[in-house]
């Protein structure tokens, strides 16, 4: 691949900035701070089930419930990655221009077309429509973010613009001899060579229906307990993500934890939030289960009212 030497400073600062997913001014996350009663010494609700039980035992046996709450909290951090996944799909060509690698923080790329956070978290990108290396709904089993991918004996000269409301647009010209299979994704015809212009808006649009999938499985030791559970998310739009308040809903797979000391288990109830983009990221919906064993049973609802820690409510069983 061939750099273009059109690449001045002001280009590359405004192309830095485009990296940078924005926030929507209009959809401000829930200010409230959170009313948990894990945290709250009464434990409000819970009254009738641990009269005469001392404090350090009560304390001992909401562990499992708070560990969850608190582990819980990785799905902000993925869908964070998701949407940094995303927004770096948009610039592979813009960062060709700079000699920039593409691949987005956070991930690993495996192959076969999947992508790797933490051992938490794996990524797919998917076909939305038949072209002549798959058919929609396979996945793309090639590496995304390499320019080699897309065009051969590549070439990208690229100048970029800020407008009275701040947004920057990036204006691509691609030289190219040959196409690679992402060439198709952009429009492209296979087998073509010769020049195009692109800017970053079209990119957009042109990638916005490919699906993304993403798979999080959690196993861990938090407070003396044993958690693992699983999420996906339903195959939606690489498009909805380029949004400022784009919404990531989460699907159960399945979860479980126990506290060995106290002999009590987690049993899920309802699974029903999802993750919001803006202003680095918010949850809303409702998550409940119950804790049974130990020295006492209670439920627990978690509220996540657009912000990232929930409201938490316990009863007795």
């Amino acid at each position: 691949m061939r750099l273009s030497s059109f690449f001045p400073v002001a280009v590359a600062a405004a192309l830095l900035s485009g990296c940078v997913l924005g926030t929507d001014p209009d959809d401000e996350p829930n200010p409230d701070p959170p009313v948990d009663a894990l945290e709250t010494p009464e434990h409000p609700g819970l009254e009738s089930c641990t009269a005469g039980i001392d404090d350090v035992t009560v304390d001992r046996n909401l562990d499992l419930a708070a560990a969850f709450r608190d582990s819980l909290s990785e799905m902000v951090t993925c869908g964070q990655l998701a949407q940094g996944f995303t927004g770096n799909l948009a610039l592979v060509l813009v960062n060709a221009a700079s000699g920039t690698d593409s691949h987005p923080s956070g991930f690993t790329y495996e192959g076969d077309g999947i992508y790797s956070s933490g051992g938490v978290m794996e990524v797919a990108v998917h076909l939305a429509e038949d072209t002549s290396f798959g058919q929609a709904g396979d996945r793309i089993t090639w590496d995304l973010f390499e320019p080699s991918n897309w065009f051969t004996e590549l070439t990208v000269r690229a100048s970029a613009s800020v407008d009275l409301t701040g947004e920057t647009r990036t204006d691509l010209e691609i030289d190219f001899g040959g196409t690679a299979p992402g060439a198709e994704l952009l429009g492209v015809n296979a087998g073509d060579s010769g020049t195009i212009e692109l800017n970053t808006d079209q990119i957009r649009e042109l990638l916005g229906n490919l699906e993304l999938r993403s798979f999080i499985r959690v196993e861990e030791s938090r407070l003396g307990t044993e958690l693992v559970w699983e999420i996906d998310t339903p195959a939606g739009k690489v498009g909805d993500l380029f949004d400022r308040d784009a919404e990531l809903r989460t699907q159960l797979i399945d979860a479980s934890g126990t506290h060995p000391e106290t002999g009590q288990a987690l049993g899920l109830g309802e699974w029903a939030i999802s993750y919001t983009t803006g202003h680095g990221g918010t949850t809303d919906g409702t998550v409940t289960f119950d804790v049974v064993g130990g020295a006492f049973d209670y439920a627990v609802t978690m509220t996540y009212p657009h912000r990232r820690a929930p409201d938490v409510q316990l009863s007795c069983l």
